[in-house]
Parts: C-alpha cells; sequence; structure tokens
C-alpha cells in the first residue's frame, strides 16, 4: 500500500519572503519620514539630537523631535541648520 505524500511546506522559503517584506515596508516608511534621526550629542545643558529634516541638519531636543515628527517645521521651533 503507498504512504500518503505529505506535501512540502516551503517554510524557510516563506519565512525568507516575509523578512524580505518587511524589509521593504521599513526601507518604505523610513523614505516617507520627514524626519530621521542623524546623532546623539550631550551639551553642557542638555542632551539634544542631531536630526535630518528634508535633506538639512539640525540640533533639536527629544520634545522638538516629537513635533517636528508632528508636521511641525524646524522655523516654526526657532531650529537652525546646523553649520549656519
Amino acid at each position: 500500500m503507498p504512504s500518503k505524500m505529505v506535501p512540502h511546506r516551503p517554510t524557510i522559503a516563506l519565512s525568507i519572503l516575509g523578512h524580505l517584506r518587511q524589509r521593504r515596508a521599513m526601507a518604505a516608511l523610513l523614505e516617507r519620514s520627514r524626519v530621521q534621526a542623524a546623532a546623539r550629542k550631550a551639551g553642557s545643558e542638555a542632551r539634544f539630537h542631531r536630526v535630518t529634516v528634508d535633506g538639512q541638519e539640525y540640533d533639536a531636543l527629544p520634545h522638538e523631535i516629537i513635533l517636528l515628527d508632528a508636521g511641525r517645521s524646524p522655523d516654526d521651533l526657532g531650529l537652525k541648520p546646523v553649520g549656519n
């Protein structure tokens, strides 16, 4: 009597495809994001972060990063581009 054949389940291939799908989704999200963290720095008074907003770098405090991510412009917050 022939044994029942169980169809091959390509679980490894599916997990690789899922991983690649997640990487593509993350890359698309980062591309759409206006604000990207570039570096963390500690100043004399407070910790600030160097962020890139629409291709220009700014030094911002954590609460300013939240406002930038919510749609406020660096001009609204009084931030000046780094190097100017």
